[in-house]
C-alpha cells in the first residue's frame, strides 16, 4: 500500500518519505495498540487540550496572568471531576435488569466508562463465535464479522476468565473489547472479571491516593494534608 502511494504520485526518491517509513513503529498506531494509552492518540491529547485551555489562555497571556489562569483550569478541571463522581455514585442508570452484565458495570463504573461498555456490549451483538481448540491452559475461539471480513481470535482461561485477544483493545484502551464480550456472552459469564477491571474507571476512583508509592483509600477527603506533606518534603530535600 505505501509504495503504492509513492508510485502513484512519483515519490518513489523522496528522502523524507523514506526516512518516515522507516520509523513507522513510532508513529503508526497500530504498533502501539498494545500499550496502554487509556483510548487516546497523541494527536487527540493534543487537541483536546488545546482546545480546553484556549477558555483560559490567549497568545497575548504575559506570565503572570498564566499562572493565575492555569490556577483557574485547574481548579475547573478539579470541580468539573467531583460533580462527574457525585453523578455516578448517586443517579441511576436505565437499563433492562436482566442483563446482568450490565447491571455489574452500573455498580462499578462511572457514568463515562459505562457508556463505552454498553457500546461495546451491545457492538458485540455483530459478531459471532466458534471455539476452534484448547491447548491444556487456554480455549481458543475465533471470533468474525456477521457483515463483514474482520477476524479476531481470543484465547480464554477456563477457569478464571482470564482473556486475551488479537484487537489489543483491552491493553490500549483498559476495556474488555466487543470480542471478547461476545465469547463472554456465549458461555453465560454474566459479571465483568477482575482481569478486566481497571480502577481508575471505578466509582471513587479519585478517593485513591498514592503518596511514595502507597495506596490509600481517602475516605474522609484528608489528600490534601497527604499531599502538601508529601510536596513539603520534597521541595525541603529540593
Amino acid at each position: 500500500m505505501w509504495n503504492s502511494i509513492l508510485k502513484e504520485y512519483g515519490l518513489e526518491n523522496n528522502d523524507w518519505l523514506a526516512n518516515l517509513y522507516e520509523i513507522r513503529e513510532k508513529w503508526i498506531p497500530v504498533y502501539h495498540r498494545g500499550t496502554f494509552f487509556a483510548g487516546i492518540t497523541t494527536t487527540g491529547h493534543s487537541e483536546g487540550a488545546n482546545a480546553f485551555f484556549k477558555e483560559f489562555l490567549s497568545p497575548k497571556t504575559n506570565l503572570r496572568e498564566l499562572v493565575i489562569r492555569y490556577d483557574q483550569a485547574l481548579t475547573k478541571v478539579t470541580e468539573t471531576e467531583i460533580a462527574e463522581d457525585y453523578v455516578s455514585e448517586h443517579k441511576n442508570r436505565l437499563i433492562n435488569e436482566n442483563n446482568l452484565s450490565l447491571k455489574h458495570a452500573t455498580t462499578i463504573y462511572t457514568c463515562n466508562i459505562f457508556e463505552k461498555f454498553r457500546e461495546r456490549l451491545v457492538d458485540s451483538l455483530r459478531f459471532r463465535s466458534e471455539e476452534l481448540e484448547a491447548d491444556g491452559v487456554f480455549k481458543i475461539y475465533s471470533v468474525k464479522d456477521k457483515e463483514g471480513p474482520a477476524h479476531f481470535t481470543v484465547k480464554l482461561k477456563p477457569d478464571t476468565n482470564e482473556a486475551y485477544f488479537t484487537c489489543k483493545h483491552f491493553e490500549f484502551m483498559g476495556l474488555p473489547c466487543k470480542h471478547v464480550l461476545r465469547i463472554f456472552n456465549r458461555l453465560e459469564i454474566e459479571e465483568i472479571t477482575s482481569h478486566f477491571i481497571l480502577k481508575r474507571w471505578l466509582k471513587g476512583a479519585n478517593l485513591f491516593r498514592t503518596i511514595d508509592g502507597t495506596t490509600t483509600w481517602d475516605k474522609y477527603g484528608c489528600a490534601d494534608a497527604l499531599r502538601l506533606t508529601h510536596l513539603w518534603r520534597i521541595s525541603t530535600q529540593v
